[in-house]
């Protein structure tokens, strides 16, 4: 474990970032080392790598559930909100490594929910791969896949304040795949052009370095005929990777999902966004550096062992070229104290044994005089039974860049 640094000093939730949000508090929380400490541990060098990174554009990708996802309840940039704690970091860690290059992949989860923004729309059937098929290589199993031609649609619509110079657009092999189109801002149609030769069963991607005004329309036909237009999601940039530097955080945040369905078993590889990913002619590669993970859903089945299992699996991926940081999250009211107590003691033991850095929200918040739900939720830290308000989602984001800029 880390020893406390001498000199850090104490700040508010809303410390890095504070032109995100107006009307700060002017209280400051962490009224000691101690507690500005709280939950934090860190293995000797877990960081160090992050910390130390030379990469012209820092990946940082945080995975989870709708506490990372942060749309609920509507605090986040794009409802006009100060940001989910993943904004907040992404603005944070980008005021100081370099500019922020964009929001990153977006999923094809991102549409039309009870907990989402809808970036996404779909017209025509869409079909979603399963974990039987060789091809299921999208975050969550949410690749979809079409051949009805051009009443077979997808569009991602561009969210209000966010920037858009260029994107990657992400695709899969399977057997059949033809030379689908995109469109951007309702221009002319191009076809995606990229060479289908035998089917790999594998994530591509390709950049296209056109700004986006409203939206990128995608549809299952090659300018001649119907074609099968396998579709994985779009990676958003606010200048071009292939000529600036600069950080990109990742939110691969899903509401209502589980870590158990993030590295699900599966005939094809469900972690192949990570690192799996083959990138056309001009595309830049995109490896984190940085790979933060915290998930509160996976106590409803009640397997710590199952849990430790999920975790190790996701770290022993990543861990040749990225650090972990593995967040565990406060106490939630609608779930067993106690079985969210053994899944925190499970994170924290695997953490120490994996050598990952650790921050555990449950601690931190104690050690500030929010113990459990009751304390929390009196704090203003929570907006309902499960999820971070504004001022929540402000102090994860403080408490992660505190130990992201303090540890190595």
């Amino acid at each position: 474990m880390a020893a406390a640094a001498a000199g850090v000093a104490a700040v508010t939730p809303l410390d890095h970032a504070a032109a995100a949000t107006a009307a700060l508090p002017t209280a400051d929380v962490l009224g000691s080392l101690t507690e500005a400490l709280g939950g934090v541990v860190v293995q000797p060098r877990a960081l160090e790598r992050w910390l130390c990174s030379r990469s012209t554009v820092r990946h940082v990708v945080c995975i989870g559930d709708s506490i990372t996802q942060g749309t609920v309840g509507h605090f986040d940039s794009m409802h006009g909100g100060g940001g989910s704690w993943v904004e907040r970091l992404a603005t944070a860690a980008g005021n100081q490594i370099g500019p922020a290059l964009g929001i990153g992949y977006r999923g094809l989860w991102l549409d039309a929910n009870a907990n989402s923004d809808t970036e996404w729309k779909r017209t025509g059937t869409w079909t979603a791969t399963t974990a039987a098929q060789a091809f299921d290589v999208c975050p969550f199993g949410s690749g979809y896949y079409s051949s009805e031609g051009t009443g077979a649609t997808l569009t991602w619509i561009r969210p209000n304040g966010v920037k858009v110079a260029g994107f990657d657009l992400y695709w899969f092999f399977m057997p059949g795949a033809g030379n689908w189109q995109y469109r951007v801002d309702g221009g002319a149609w191009t076809n995606m052009a990229q060479p289908l030769g035998a089917a790999d069963a594998k994530l591509h991607k390709f950049y296209v370095p056109k700004p986006v005004q409203s939206s990128v329309q995608i549809r299952a036909y090659n300018g001649a005929a119907n074609c099968l237009a396998p579709i994985g999601g779009i990676g958003i940039y606010a200048s071009d990777p292939r000529t600036t530097s600069g950080l990109v955080a990742h939110n691969l945040g899903r509401d209502e999902n589980f870590l158990s369905t993030f590295v699900r078993a599966s005939s094809g590889d469900p972690m192949a966004w990570l690192d799996g990913v083959v990138c056309g002619p001009g595309t830049p590669a995109a490896r984190p550096d940085l790979v933060v993970a915290m998930f509160s859903n996976d106590t409803v089945f009640n397997n710590t062992v199952a849990w430790a299992v999920n975790l190790k699996r996701l770290i022993t991926r990543v861990r040749p070229y990225a650090d972990v940081l593995l967040l565990n999250p406060y106490e939630q009211s609608g779930r067993s104290a106690i079985t969210q107590a053994s899944y925190r003691a499970a994170t924290r033991s695997v953490a120490a044994n994996n050598g990952c850095a650790l921050l555990d929200l449950y601690d931190a918040w104690a050690a500030a005089g929010a113990v459990g739900y009751a304390g929390a939720n009196a704090a203003g830290f929570l907006v309902d039974a499960y999820h971070p308000s504004q001022l929540g989602h402000n102090d994860i984001a403080a408490r992660a860049w505190r130990m992201l800029r303090t540890f190595s």
